[in-house]
């Protein structure tokens, strides 16, 4: 016997919950606001991309607010520059992050990285000792200073070489 398949043309469907369409709607918007609390809840009140792009745009907009000569004064002030450099880093290091893949999967970039990975681990060695020696050169010269309060670590290194 043939398999009979039914349709249900008009009406409502046996599969779907019997509501109306203004509460299905209702009933979506609501899940959607639950989901928008808990993602700003997780966020901190407001998402980090959004948070972090105003902090740029306002840091902009103060910089921009300046003549040149007020930017060079703000460029020698040693807490922005400190900032600054840290930002600078953070960003760099991010670039970095986000071509690293595609670097590691070029031919020309894994002959680079494997070629650097020989190179550190050549050398991993030597630079260990001699960051050792360096170590025990200071402990000594804490030593020699516990003896004579007044002496200086480039007097200590001279009388080490001679």
């Amino acid at each position: 016997m043939p398999e009979t398949l039914n349709f249900n043309i008009g009406g409502q469907s046996p599969y779907l919950p019997t509501v109306s369409v203004e509460q299905n709607i209702a009933m979506i918007n609501q899940q959607v606001a639950q989901l928008n609390a808990i993602k700003e809840k997780l966020s901190g009140g407001v998402s980090p991309v959004e948070g972090g792009m105003k902090l740029w745009e306002q840091i902009d907009k103060e910089i921009d607010s300046l003549t040149d000569e007020q930017k060079v004064l703000l460029s020698k002030d040693e807490d922005y520059i400190k900032y600054d450099t840290a930002l600078q880093k953070l960003v760099q290091n991010a670039l970095v992050d986000s071509v690293k893949n595609k670097v590691a999967n070029s031919k020309e970039g894994k002959v680079i990285l494997e070629k650097q990975l020989l190179n550190i681990k050549d050398k991993k060695s030597a630079i260990i000792k001699e960051s050792n020696k360096e170590i025990e050169l200071f402990k000594r010269f804490q030593t020699a200073v516990q003896i004579n309060p007044n002496l200086t670590y480039n007097e200590f290194i001279n009388s080490i070489k001679q």
